[in-house]
């Protein structure tokens, strides 16, 4: 029997049902959906019969399917929610306890950059110490990538102004400037951006040491600990 008072579902017409080299029966809804069930569910699962799925919709978790009526597996949205919190907190348990195991490589990764760039992960831990094992090597190697940017940046002046002469001369010399193949969208753009000021004749060093979190246009500046929190204190 269905579940009492939940009505966060939606039903769908299985149209096919494939077992997959994963070990999952994969069922595809008429509405073009797929969803991987265990191998060997309790109840069959066949062409045309009709799945009631549990859950917010699409994009978010299924916690609950039905076949035709019959029970595959499900969770209440308080039993899926207290889930989540626990995954999210062991998660966060490994991701700071790996944070505290890298401080000495970490350590001698800062002391390698330049001043500015010292200072400007220094406001990060200061203003918001608590994130740091969740931002710093991310903005580590935003510094990084831009230093080495900037360095052979350092030897084409022709084509340092403007910003968008600077990214596209960069972006056609990557293998020769050894960037990272680790690069996202954002961390490309930040390192560019932080290699562009530090090659500033005049405030380079200020406006690296300033300038936003490479992360804040993710988090926001009060979850990084940017310049800006500090000027609205």
């Amino acid at each position: 029997m269905f579940p009492e008072n939940d009505d966060e579902f939606h039903e769908v017409r299985i149209k096919s049902v494939v077992d997959d080299s994963s070990g999952l029966r994969v069922i595809t809804g008429e509405d073009g959906w797929s969803l991987g069930l265990p191998a060997e569910p309790k109840v069959p699962i066949q062409q045309g019969a009709i799945a009631r799925l549990y859950g917010r919709g699409i994009g978010y978790p299924v916690r609950g399917v039905f076949v035709d009526g019959e029970r595959v597996f499900y969770s209440t949205r308080e039993e899926e929610e207290a889930k989540h919190k626990e995954q999210r907190e062991l998660a966060e348990r490994d991701a700071r306890e790996k944070y505290m195991q890298g401080a000495p490589e970490r350590a001698v990764r800062i002391a390698a950059l330049p001043t500015a760039f010292r200072e400007r992960l220094s406001r990060f831990q200061r203003n918001r110490p608590e994130t740091s094992w969740r931002n710093e090597d991310y903005e580590i190697f935003v510094c990084e990538e831009a230093v080495k940017i900037a360095r052979h940046m350092d030897a084409v002046p022709d084509v340092r102004e403007p910003i968008k002469a600077f990214r596209e001369y960069v972006e056609a010399h990557e293998a020769e400037f050894g960037i990272s193949d680790q690069h996202s969208g954002n961390t490309f753009g930040a390192a560019v951006l932080l290699a562009f000021f530090w090659l500033r004749p005049d405030d380079g060093e200020e406006l690296v040491s300033k300038a936003h979190a490479a992360i804040c246009p993710l988090l926001g500046c009060e979850d990084c600990g940017c310049f800006a929190v500090e000027k609205a204190a």
